[in-house]
């Protein structure tokens, strides 16, 4: 992959990640980039680990929706 290609992925997803509400954008950003567990991320937005799990899979099915849309 060329850079330019790159910068187009990183483009795309950060367009992706902008479909999402603040804080499932956080929890996507935490436990991709921060490293951070599931219990850890409940406990820093203070919600319930069973609402961020399902906020979590909800994301991600709006992230792969938009990165498919954009790639078709």
């Amino acid at each position: 992959m060329s850079f330019v290609d790159d910068c187009i992925d990183n483009i795309n997803l950060k367009n992706a990640l902008m479909q999402l509400d603040k804080e499932s954008r956080n929890a996507i950003v935490m436990k991709f980039w921060g490293g951070y567990t599931f219990e850890e991320i409940a406990k820093e937005l203070q919600i319930p680990m069973t609402t961020l799990y399902g906020r979590y899979k909800a994301a991600l099915k709006i992230i792969s929706k938009y990165i498919k849309e954009e790639n078709a």
